[in-house]
């Protein structure tokens, strides 16, 4: 089955693609030059951190999940505002992160036993899959994703510049940004008071869910171009945000 290549190509392509992005130039000329970095933006606000596709303009609908780890290769200033570059014309607001300077950029270190073993569901985009790595960060093999859904075993753990991997089996490694685990150090469950207002924008609606946990929906659809005031939301793999009492749609289909 041929799947279509990820977006950002899992988190390794951030660490890789070291060339410097190109900069536009905000329009009242308050842009610094870029300056490289070597750390690591963990995202601190509830509802993420949206990618820009130029520091400080053209958001996209790419937003990454609270508590996450990213690469950063670099930053600009723009306005007064810094914005982190994860990954060629991928932008983020550094005030929705805490940076920490890597002290361990290249190297691999593992946490707890080398032979802890679990299950990883891939979780990226339905008709999509993720990339598999001969190395940890390194190495991509060719032609080889794993689908959106599918469950695996992992057999280790490893750190690299403070984003995790799971190992299953061989010279096969995944990142954990597009995967569920009931590891300690996987995707956790998080739910917020958030309060705003979302557009839908999918133009199929938007399904009205009773359940974000078990997927129950109710029947109803909210029509696109409609707004909605939220309440909460919540993490548990996917993004949810709640309308007040069993009514939850998914972030997929808003632009927030």
């Amino acid at each position: 089955m041929k799947y279509t290549k990820l977006l950002a190509a899992g988190l390794a392509v951030l660490s890789l693609d070291a060339t410097a992005p190109n900069i536009v130039n905000a329009a009242s000329d308050t842009t610094s030059s870029f300056t490289k970095s070597n750390g690591i933006a963990n995202i601190l606000t509830s509802e993420g951190a949206r990618i820009y596709s130029a520091p400080g303009q053209n958001p996209t609908q790419r937003v990454l999940p609270v508590y996450s780890n990213w690469k950063v290769l670099g930053y600009t200033t723009v306005n007064g505002v810094k914005w982190f570059n994860v990954g060629k014309n991928q932008w983020i607001n550094s005030q929705q992160t805490k940076y920490t300077e890597s002290s361990n950029p290249t190297g691999t270190y593992y946490y707890g036993s080398k032979n802890a073993t679990g299950v990883v569901k891939v979780h990226y985009k339905p008709g999509y899959g993720i990339a598999v790595w001969s190395q940890p960060g390194k190495g991509v093999i060719p032609g080889k994703y794993l689908k959106h859904g599918t469950s695996w075993k992992y057999f280790q753990t490893a750190n690299v510049g403070g984003l995790l991997w799971y190992n299953l089996g061989g010279n096969q490694w995944v990142s954990a940004q597009y995967t569920t685990s009931d590891n300690p150090y996987g995707v956790a469950k998080y739910a917020f008071d958030y309060k705003s207002i979302v557009k839908i924008t999918n133009p199929k609606g938007a399904k009205i869910y009773s359940d974000p946990n078990s997927g129950v929906t109710t029947g109803h659809v909210l029509p696109a171009a409609s707004r909605w005031k939220t309440f909460e939301v919540l993490n548990n793999g996917d993004r949810w945000y709640n309308l007040g009492g069993n009514q939850w749609i998914m972030q997929e289909d808003t632009w927030g």
